[in-house]
């Protein structure tokens, strides 16, 4: 959680009862209960087809994979263009 914002890819440090007391409205939301990364992952929306990022679960901390492999992608097609030029030439 950053500035009171909530995080997609954290969960608070609680136990059972302290969340069903939240969920009812009892207590409130505690700025200091420390975070976690989420220990159950995520649940995807089965209603889509597959994808990459379901397949492999490339979210939280392996959400930048796939922008990695395009960077690598079009390096690759740069440096390709560019000897296929040189050869054919």
């Amino acid at each position: 959680m950053r500035k009171g914002v909530a995080s997609k890819c954290e969960e608070f440090d609680i136990d059972v009862d302290t969340l069903k007391q939240l969920a009812s409205g009892a207590i409130d939301r505690d700025p200091s209960w420390k975070t976690v990364p989420c220990k159950n992952g995520w649940t995807y929306d089965d209603s889509v087809q597959s994808s990459i990022v379901i397949d492999y679960d490339l979210v939280c901390q392996y959400d930048i994979l796939p922008t990695v492999a395009l960077a690598v992608l079009n390096t690759g097609s740069l440096m390709g263009v560019a000897l296929c030029g040189y050869i054919s030439d």
